[in-house]
């Protein structure tokens, strides 16, 4: 047998949402749910009670979204664009500490390479210098 903890009224055994309205009857559950203020959260719009929202630097925020920015905010930022980096996206570090994506350091290392070299003398370098590579490869597998 089961009772209501608002009321003390006796609930029916075949209903089975007893215990996901914190065991009270429905009249008692929704009484208390109409007492509680509604509040909107701030990052995604979505309409929660104000006693289940997690506020932040002011706002509130759902149980979600406060997650998110917790784990948003103890990722690294990329030193080249200024980006939060993913734990499933590539990164770089530098000798002297600094991250960076795979990829902006790839595009900054072009960068260079197109400055330092006339146009259609990076490929010339390039394979100049990985014939060079194999050569030295070659040498250190006998």
């Amino acid at each position: 047998m089961q009772f209501c903890q608002a009321c003390g009224s006796e609930i029916p055994e075949y209903d089975s949402g007893y215990y996901a309205r914190n065991m009270m009857c429905i009249p008692c559950y929704v009484r208390k749910n109409s007492e509680v203020p509604l509040v909107t959260c701030a990052r995604c719009g979505v309409r929660i009670n104000k006693i289940e929202s997690k506020e932040r630097k002011g706002q509130l925020y759902c149980n979600y979204c406060f997650s998110e920015l917790e784990r948003l905010e103890h990722l690294p930022t990329c030193s080249i664009c200024n980006k939060k980096i993913e734990p499933s996206e590539k990164s770089m570090k530098s000798a002297a500490g600094l991250i960076a994506h795979a990829d902006c350091v790839r595009k900054k290392d072009e960068q260079k390479l197109h400055r330092i070299f006339e146009p259609g003398q990076a490929d010339l370098h390039r394979t100049i210098l990985s014939s060079m590579m194999g050569r030295i490869e070659g040498m250190l597998a006998y």
